[in-house]
């Protein structure tokens, strides 16, 4: 079982194990984060990946890994190397990114009236949010 797959079913038993492996690039975990975003917004916005929305989606979004490595930065300051932690910290990345492409199915392959919010299970306003490419401009005020 992967490193991201051990810490996402059984955290507890994962993380000990996980941190005694080396681990590849520093900044894989943290690119691959930044490829799902990417791809989950090129789903969400036209129901297909396509790399004419996944890069501007990577480009646009890559300050949300910047900013938690900043934070990590500021956290783990002399606690671990910085390029360790990083690795470690992107690890426990599968649980959001499974839930950015649990979304962008969603979006992306379901009629807009059909995907519901998701406490309390109400129909989203069609006319208002409609996100289809082929629906742009149309059913809005």
């Amino acid at each position: 079982m992967s490193p991201e797959a051990a810490v996402l079913v059984a955290p507890w038993r994962a993380w000990p194990r996980v941190s005694e492996i080396p681990s590849g690039h520093w900044l894989a975990r943290p690119l691959f984060a930044l490829f799902v975003y990417g791809c989950a917004a090129s789903l969400m916005t036209s129901g297909r990946v396509t790399l004419r929305l996944t890069v501007p989606a990577m480009l646009h979004g890559f300050y949300a890994p910047l900013l938690q490595m900043a934070a990590l930065a500021v956290v783990c300051r002399g606690a671990l190397p910085f390029r360790r932690a990083v690795d470690l910290f992107f690890a426990g990345h599968a649980s959001t990114s499974l839930t950015f492409l649990a979304y962008a199915a969603a979006w992306g392959f379901a009629p807009t009236a059909q995907v519901k919010k998701p406490r309390t299970g109400e129909a989203f306003d069609v006319q208002r949010l409609d996100l289809r490419s082929d629906r742009v401009g149309q059913g809005t005020d």
